[in-house]
């Protein structure tokens, strides 16, 4: 499903992994840890997010399963690195964008994030996207194996889960993984 945000950018939103395919990627996992906030300064604040996360390399096995998928929207490749997030009674992450200042953030186009659990798994965990003016908000499809695409200089909030857990893998993709290049004018 394809939604016009405003000025010209697009969010997108489709079932693309199996129940299976979603358990083997939270298997992947190599333990998980607190989520860092700024995590090239080594900061935590739990005031702005409070999760767990294991980072994995991504190997053959993932980008064999994700890049047929995702190519229809573009995507021809995938950073080195993806994120499983794991957001347990109370964990959110609070409103924010993911396009930031640092030589690692500043080069964020979009962001990928699959749901990995069905949303009968948990309760709350809802991830919420603006428009480019802050306004109108989407409150996306919690099914297993949906993937949400949309720019990284959109606001976004993953709302504090209830009960239950919430599993996620995030991958912050750049234009080069879209194969646009920088002209010389």
């Amino acid at each position: 499903m394809k939604f016009k945000i405003s000025n010209g950018n697009m969010f997108n939103q489709e079932i693309i992994l199996t129940k299976n395919e979603c358990k083997s990627i939270i298997e992947m996992n190599n333990g998980f840890t607190q989520s860092k906030l700024g995590a090239a300064k080594g900061g935590y604040d739990s005031s702005i997010r409070s999760s767990y996360d294991s980072i994995i390399e991504t190997n053959d096995t993932i980008r064999n399963l994700l890049l047929p998928k995702l190519s229809k929207y573009g995507v021809v490749g995938l950073s080195d690195y993806f994120t499983i997030l794991k957001y347990e009674i109370g964990h959110e992450f609070k409103k924010h964008r993911d396009i930031g200042l640092n030589e690692t953030t500043n080069k964020r186009y979009k962001t990928l994030i699959i749901q990995l659990s069905n949303f009968d798994d948990y309760v709350g965990g809802d991830l919420i996207v603006w428009d480019t003016n802050g306004k109108n908000e989407t409150r996306c499809d919690k099914s297993i194996g949906n993937m949400i695409l949309f720019p990284s200089k959109l606001l976004h909030q993953a709302t504090p889960v209830i009960t239950g857990t919430r599993y996620v893998i995030t991958f912050f993709l750049t234009k080069e993984h879209f194969n646009i290049r920088k002209t010389l004018t």
